[in-house]
């Protein structure tokens, strides 16, 4: 299901669209696959990026 070589790239205004394509990755087993980087007070934050990488 996952090729080599193939990004996808989310983007969203709003946290809970991004929080539902994140949840219906993890629902099918890709959730190894998924980095979220938010913008919280004017500087990106990055969660489980030692997971995926």
């Amino acid at each position: 299901m996952v090729s080599p070589g193939r990004r996808v790239l989310s983007v969203s205004e709003k946290a809970a669209a991004l929080n539902v394509v994140r949840n219906r990755l993890h629902s099918i087993g890709l959730g190894d696959f998924v980095m979220a980087l938010h913008s919280g007070h004017g500087r990106a934050d990055v969660t489980g990026l030692q997971s995926v990488i």
